[in-house]
């Protein structure tokens, strides 16, 4: 395997033919170790929910938390309550009744043939009237339960943007897991670096091998010392990118607990596809948006329904005072608003085709992330359970021959290497076993490993039927 040389190895090579013994390492503190005594305080609730609690600097941050800490930094929660107010201000502009129209006149009327003494007398005339228009109670129910339906959507689509919240959460909690994984990987390599060089040096000193291998011990310690120092500089970035989510309730040192799991569980296809067609939120927004649809196909049927203008009205008039009622009625003759139930009809003609398509979509994403999931849990078992503990027991057997004098540093060297790529491999699988878990969150809408507390969906209706050759 060709040896990558950059200045620092270049430097540790010198050294290491100028006969010096030992190389400096810079020692990092070991992954989730306490900074001397700095905490981060809890952030204040919004009323009705509970206080987090205090973080100290390399705590463990179970997931819960992070997303917990994400939602409260994050203005979804703004844009939901201005989404509820509007939905609530356009309910109460639908029941509001139509203003009363007051009319009030006056004028001067002076007779068209003159009196006995030939004269024309002028008299001052005047009246007002009150009308009110009154919706038949059918349309303004109709236009009332349509404006309810919008808050629904407004509603659910809460559910939908949380999702989408803990999808973002989830991926920057696995980051910062696999380079902590990697950083203790590049600081066990370090560790076994120094080992192999401790080895070579006593060779050395005990006249049975040459300096060359001392130098090619010194270049191994080095690279490994360069990885530790690039896998801390990635975990510091994917550090810092999560609490750009999170806050400054998150401590600057801080681990996460639960974003890459030893041993992933098996799950069935089945009760994944299941779930998703029972519970998850962009289905549910789509459901609410049928059910607006709907209420708005009843509204624009009951649009053309006419109005009923009642009022009263008082005169004066040359020579009586008149008191009258009236009642008007809107005659639909020319528009019957069949354009508006039509589009009405369109639209959620459109909305049940959407739904069927996202299903779909969903269906398979679920079948693509699951077969990912399988695929790296199987991965993750053949790892632990066969290749890991034999490229262990492989270097643990060539250090010990070395150290007899019955192989090569080479051996060692490629043995160690061997162990650490196995190493490498168990943490990428167990990433990717986690990405396909989250990619199977974002299609099921929950994580389909913690148990549902929602009932079982009920049989679909005609207006939001599941696909044909679909597995509810």
């Amino acid at each position: 395997m060709p040896v990558r040389l950059t200045t620092a190895t270049l430097a540790a090579l010198a050294l290491g033919f100028s006969g010096c013994s030992t190389i400096q390492r810079v020692d990092a503190p070991p992954l989730g170790a306490e900074s001397p005594t700095r905490t981060t305080p809890a952030v204040p609730a919004p009323a009705g929910e509970p206080a987090l609690p205090t973080l100290a600097d390399g705590a463990a941050v179970p997931i819960s938390v992070l997303l917990d800490l994400a939602v409260r930094e994050s203005p979804n929660r703004q844009v939901f309550e201005a989404n509820r107010a509007a939905a609530a201000a356009a309910i109460s502009q639908a029941r509001a009744w139509s203003n009363p129209e007051l009319e009030l006149s006056a004028g001067r009327a002076k007779a068209r043939e003159a009196d006995e003494n030939g004269a024309r007398p002028a008299t001052m005339i005047g009246g007002i009237g009150l009308t009110q228009r009154v919706e038949l109670p059918g349309k303004r129910a109709a236009r009332v339960a349509a404006a309810e339906a919008e808050r629904s959507i407004a509603e659910r689509s809460s559910a939908l943007d949380r999702l989408e919240l803990e999808v973002e959460i989830r991926a920057a909690a696995v980051a910062v897991a696999g380079a902590d994984a990697r950083v203790a990987q590049a600081l066990h390599g370090v560790e076994l670096g120094t080992q192999v060089r401790t080895a070579v040096e006593r060779r050395v000193q005990a006249g049975e091998t040459d300096r060359g291998d001392l130098a090619r011990a010194h270049v191994d310690l080095a690279n490994a010392q360069l990885s530790a120092e690039a896998a801390r500089a990635e975990a510091e970035a994917a550090r810092a990118a999560l609490r750009a989510w999170c806050g400054a309730a998150l401590p600057a040192q801080f681990t996460v607990a639960d974003a890459l799991v030893e041993a992933p569980p098996a799950m069935a296809l089945s009760e994944v596809q299941r779930r998703a067609t029972a519970t998850h939120p962009r289905l549910a927004v789509f459901d609410a948006q049928q059910a607006a649809g709907a209420a708005a196909i009843a509204a624009e049927e009951r649009a053309w329904y006419p109005d009923l203008t009642l009022g009263v009205s008082a005169n004066r008039e040359t020579d009586t005072n008149d008191l009258g009622v009236s009642v008007g009625i809107d005659l639909p003759l020319w528009n019957r608003n069949d354009g508006g139930v039509a589009k009405a009809r369109a639209d959620l003609a459109r909305l049940q085709a959407e739904r069927r398509k996202e299903l779909l979509a969903l269906h398979r994403q679920i079948v693509t992330a699951w077969n990912g999931y399988e695929r790296e849990r199987r991965q993750i078992e053949g790892l632990q359970s066969a290749v890991l503990p034999a490229a262990r027991e492989a270097l643990k057997l060539k250090l010990a021959a070395f150290q007899a004098g019955d192989t090569a540093l080479m051996e060692v060297i490629d043995a160690r290497r061997m162990e650490l790529g196995a190493e490498t491999a168990l943490t990428e699988a167990r990433e990717r076993a986690a990405q396909a878990r989250i990619d199977l969150i974002r299609a099921v809408g929950a994580d389909p490993l913690v148990p549902s507390t929602a009932p079982h969906a009920t049989a679909p209706t005609t207006t939001s039927p599941i696909p044909a050759g679909v597995q509810p």
